[in-house]
């Protein structure tokens, strides 16, 4: 055996600075040989043997998301605001009780009459995919709104010819849009130019039924019974 190897010290020293750093109290009772520590087993590298492998670093926990919201009420009108989030990337769903909806964080809503309304709002993280849902229950109080009062005037004309049309006329609509139903089907949905003529054929039924609405709402007009 090789001279530098036999005078090998298998067993660091009690002043060594191995052992002066290694914590015995966690070594194990035998080195890797199986030897008793101290008996001269070797080559016995102290304490160091045990827990050769680092732990494995836990990553930091994701932080819970908050789908909280606040909410302040005046009458029939509340302001409904998501809770802070130190994300950028947050899409917001509410729910606002009534059948409305907004994705906004800070939402103004008027509510169509006095009551309870369940609140929903779902927060979703969108470049991690977590998401959160609270919901909460709003009162508000006041009187019902008052819908816009739809007026609506149909006539039917037939030209010498044999060539048919009903016209139109109302009033009362706020919106860009009307939709005309015809027997309760709609059949067109025209910028509000407070006119309309539907052109039918002469096998067409003679009475039909007409109505005109808000695009989108249900405010709607009387319906109107017209015959050729």
């Amino acid at each position: 055996m090789n001279g530098s190897l036999q005078s090998f010290n298998a067993e660091p020293t009690s002043s060594s600075a191995l052992i002066a750093a290694a914590d015995a109290g966690h070594a194990p009772a035998n080195d890797f040989h199986g030897l008793s520590r101290g008996g001269g087993g070797g080559p016995d590298i102290g304490a160091i043997e045990y827990g050769t492998e680092a732990a494995p670093v836990e990553p930091d926990p994701e932080p819970l998301l908050s789908s909280g919201f606040t909410y302040q009420c005046q009458g029939l009108s509340c302001q409904l605001s998501a809770s802070m989030d130190n994300r950028s990337e947050l899409a917001y769903e509410w729910s606002l009780g009534d059948g409305n909806a907004s994705t906004s964080n800070i939402v103004e809503h008027v509510y169509p009459a006095g009551g309870t309304y369940i609140v929903q709002l779902k927060v979703t993280d969108t470049s991690s995919g977590l998401s959160s849902t609270t919901s909460d229950t709003l009162s508000v109080s006041g009187q019902a709104l008052d819908q816009p009062t739809i007026k609506l005037n149909a006539k039917a004309f037939q030209r010498p010819n044999g060539k048919r049309f009903v016209r139109l006329r109302w009033s009362g609509i706020s919106t860009d849009i009307t939709d005309i139903y015809r027997d309760g089907v709609l059949i067109a949905s025209t910028f509000s130019y407070h006119l309309y003529s539907d052109r039918r054929e002469s096998d067409d039924p003679d009475q039909m039924t007409y109505q005109v609405c808000q695009s989108g709402q249900q405010s709607c007009s009387e319906s109107v019974l017209v015959n050729f």
